[in-house]
């Protein structure tokens, strides 16, 4: 009787388990997508590698070629202007002649007064060249030269004067030239001084002499 009841309890327990299977073959539908979450907060920046080893340096390219030397530049005479006026036809009734040196030299006018100016008168008859402002003689007579020249207007008059300042009237082609000699005054000179004026007498250069002026700058008469 025993061994009869555990049969059907058996039973029973292979039925229920059966119908429990049968009744789940068939799967529901999928659920919505849920949402998203949240990103997550970006990690800490890693710690930077070591710097890696420099390469080594390419090998040093061969020096080019030496290039020719210039040929010397003029002695000294790069902001020295020198210029020669035929007044041959001046005399004969006047004891004076004006001028002006902007067209001469080739100066802009607004440049004029960054120059220095040296004058000298050249007589006809010897060639003799007289600094102007400064005198001459004829026999025992002596005779003024007067030069006033204003860089700022580019005006400049040349005047003619007897020992007691009244005026000399020289005949026409007494003088034959009126030379002009413009130095910048900027113009580092050879001593090194600031004033080309006085550079020039610091070196010994006689002013009044045109000649050594010239020789002095490396210029050709």
């Amino acid at each position: 009787m025993k061994t009869r009841k555990l049969i059907l309890l058996g039973c029973m327990a292979i039925i229920v388990t059966s119908s429990f299977i049968s009744c789940s073959a068939e799967d529901g539908s999928d659920g919505e997508q849920g949402i998203q979450g949240i990103q997550g907060i970006q990690g800490e920046q890693g710690i930077q590698g070591e710097q890696g080893i420099q390469g080594i340096q390419g090998e040093q390219g061969e020096q080019g070629t030496q290039g020719e030397q210039g040929d010397d530049g003029a002695d000294g005479n790069a902001n020295v202007i020198r210029y020669d006026k035929d007044i041959s036809d001046f005399g004969g009734g006047i004891s004076s002649f004006n001028f002006g040196l902007a067209d001469e030299l080739g100066i802009e006018v607004e440049n004029l007064p960054n120059y220095v100016y040296l004058f000298y008168v050249v007589k006809t008859s010897n060639s003799s060249e007289y600094p102007a402002p400064g005198h001459f003689t004829i026999g025992n007579a002596w005779k003024i030269i007067n030069v006033h020249y204003n860089p700022i207007t580019d005006s400049g008059r040349c005047l003619f004067l007897n020992s007691d300042y009244t005026l000399f009237v020289p005949v026409e082609g007494f003088f034959s030239t009126f030379k002009i000699v413009a130095i910048e005054a900027s113009l580092i000179n050879k001593n090194g001084a600031g004033d080309p004026i006085k550079a020039l007498k610091a070196a010994g250069v006689n002013t009044n002499d045109y000649s050594a002026v010239m020789e002095y700058f490396g210029i050709d008469d």
